[in-house]
């Protein structure tokens, strides 16, 4: 009866409800929303001008990307939707959008254009399926071969590259704890630079324009060059990660040596070592991020060699980033969050790296002015973003 409908966040709203009436702390990761049976779950429903249902979820994040992205398409049958075959080069003004189909019942579905290696494996073909995880999917690899058709030569020459590359730093990969062989890591490194370098990592299908302009735009660069120097920076970051492991693994044993071992801080820090360069981290990662995780990687080195020195000093700093830490796990469970809110929780998850510098190893400069109000004003700009799961 206390709240005031329609205004705001019906979560925080409770919250302060609870607090002020009992004295109860709740946070947002308390609500358990996975745990909700469907009959108890909202149920948005998007319809047309004539008040027709196109699509109904449980969902309302799905409701608002179907909004901007829908494409009417009158059939019954799925089997009728376009398709294209035999694609070598883009030629797609507009680019491929997801089409709305209508089925059975008084619903719709909604399938997402996927590009598919042919037979041969030196084309294409464009299907709409009802995935739009697997067509992301999809749409990197068919991208990515896509352009590597245009740099056939190139991407030869920087497979051996990548290749070399391997036996000549073979010790930080195998720190990784990749489970793969050399021939697969190899694929992969070559992946990860193409991806990087068409910028196919989203998945997003780009129009003819953009497309020819990616192509100039590496024609120009030139592609080995450029990929050369990519790889180099990969390497640099590998090897920086292998020193950083070095470093854990030396210092934990000096302390169970000297009867002075904390698991729970040695944990800690090999979980951070973790976060920022996984071993599937090719599988992630932009060329706009291998710098800056360079010197997240050098700054957890300090850390580690200084809180063998002074623990207490350690903890007291890890106190200043442990509200903004707890405040990020209430949005890491999010299942479906929307492009707004995917964007400000990784400006959020970037700026905490950059405070962790600050606080740990200031000397090494952050890319930018950071700040516990300035993390405080992105986590409510965060908040606004992602309430409209509420």
């Amino acid at each position: 009866d206390g709240l005031d409908l329609y205004q705001g966040s019906l979560y925080e709203a409770l919250e302060q409800s609870i607090l002020r009436n009992f004295q109860v702390t709740i946070t947002r990761s308390d609500w358990q929303l996975d745990n909700l049976p469907p009959h108890l779950r909202m149920r948005f429903q998007l319809l047309d001008r004539e008040g027709k249902v196109l699509q109904q979820s449980r969902s309302f994040h799905d409701l608002a990307a179907f909004s901007t992205t829908i494409k009417s398409a009158r059939s019954d049958d799925p089997a009728t939707l376009p398709e294209k075959k035999n694609i070598t080069t883009w030629e797609f003004s507009p680019a491929p959008q997801p089409v709305c189909v209508p089925d059975a019942g008084n619903s719709t579905i909604l399938y997402f254009p996927a590009l598919y290696l042919e037979e041969n494996q030196q084309s294409l073909s464009l299907k709409y399926i009802a995935d739009p995880e697997q067509a992301r999917k999809q749409n990197v690899i068919g991208l990515r071969l896509l352009y590597r058709l245009q740099f056939p030569r190139e991407c030869k020459a920087l497979h051996k590259e990548c290749r070399a590359a391997l036996k000549s730093h073979f010790a930080s990969w195998v720190s990784l704890g990749l489970k793969a062989t050399a021939t697969e890591i190899a694929q992969g490194l070559l992946e990860c630079i193409l991806d990087g370098l068409f910028q196919t990592r989203d998945g997003e299908l780009p129009d003819t324009a953009a497309c020819n302009d990616t192509i100039k735009r590496l024609k120009t660069q030139g592609l080995v060059k450029s990929g050369r120097q990519y790889l180099n920076r990969i390497l640099e970051l590998v090897a920086t990660r292998r020193k950083v492991q070095v470093i854990l693994n030396q210092s934990r044993q000096r302390a169970d040596t000297g009867n002075q071992y904390n698991q729970l801080r040695f944990n800690h820090f090999q979980e951070l070592l973790d976060q920022l360069l996984p071993a599937h981290f090719m599988d992630i990662i932009s060329p706009d991020e291998v710098g800056d995780k360079k010197r997240y990687l050098q700054a957890l080195a300090l850390r580690i060699e200084r809180a063998e020195h002074a623990p207490a000093k350690d903890a007291q700093k890890a106190r200043r980033i442990q509200g903004a830490l707890e405040r990020l796990q209430q949005y890491k469970t999010i299942k479906h969050p929307s492009p707004a809110c995917r964007k400000e929780l990784a400006v959020y998850t970037q700026m905490l790296e950059e405070f962790r510098v600050s606080v740990f190893a200031p000397e090494l400069g952050t890319a930018y002015t950071i700040s516990e109000k300035r993390i405080a004003q992105q986590w409510q700009i965060l908040k606004n973003s992602c309430r409209t799961m509420e």
